[in-house]
């Protein structure tokens, strides 16, 4: 904790997510283990190329383990944080047919796309970010973005930060509010709760899940 606290309260990680999160906000900070190849499932809607929302967002990764490029690595569009004309008329499209699209991720707000529409959107291809422990990554994620596969199961560890303002509520802690009030109706989350072992322990094994 005296650790998470250092880091919290640094120059590098304050300046820098306010900067690329257009906000004087504080981001929410989470310790994550991203287990690649775990478990059989369906496919993670994250490797798919996307943008969190329609406005500048937030997401910083202070990787606590190597990682590799084949191992599952945040990739990024370069650039795609830009709102061009082109983007802005696709995201104006996008905005008109969500509602019937297959992907739930899409039909949520999250506009996923494809490789080829990055090309006619003047945008370069996805580059994989792999790193070495010790890395922080901070990335507006209104840029196209996603979790890159991983090719054997793999293991990543970091200190996640996560800042999605509400762009119609001016003041943060009116935002802070709404979001409060809002999750009173939730009854559940994506989150797991593992006790007795480490972030950092391999719990793969069907014995331990």
């Amino acid at each position: 904790m005296p650790s998470l606290k250092q880091v919290h309260g640094s120059e590098t990680w304050q300046g820098l997510i306010r900067y690329v999160g257009s906000r004087d906000s504080e981001p929410g900070m989470f310790l994550q283990a991203v287990l690649q190849q775990a478990s059989d499932g369906e496919d993670d809607p994250q490797t798919i190329l996307h943008a969190d929302t329609f406005h500048p967002t937030v997401k910083a990764w202070l990787f606590l383990t190597d990682v590799e490029e084949h191992s599952g690595p945040f990739t990024y569009v370069p650039g795609s944080h830009r709102l061009t004309a082109r983007r802005l008329e696709w995201e104006r499209r996008m905005s008109l047919t969500a509602v019937s699209s297959d992907d739930f991720e899409t039909r949520q707000g999250s506009f996923r796309v494809s490789e080829a529409e990055l090309e006619d959107l003047g945008f370069q291809m996805p580059v994989p970010v792999a790193v070495p422990a010790n890395t922080l990554v901070v990335a507006d994620t209104f840029g196209f973005h996603a979790r890159g596969r991983s090719a054997r199961p793999s293991t990543r560890v970091e200190v996640w930060g996560i800042g999605q303002r509400n762009p119609f509520l001016p003041w943060t802690s009116l935002d802070r509010a709404v979001g409060a009030l809002s999750s009173l109706g939730r009854t559940g989350n994506d989150w797991e709760v593992r006790t007795g072992i480490s972030i950092f322990d391999d719990v793969r094994k069907p014995a331990e899940r």
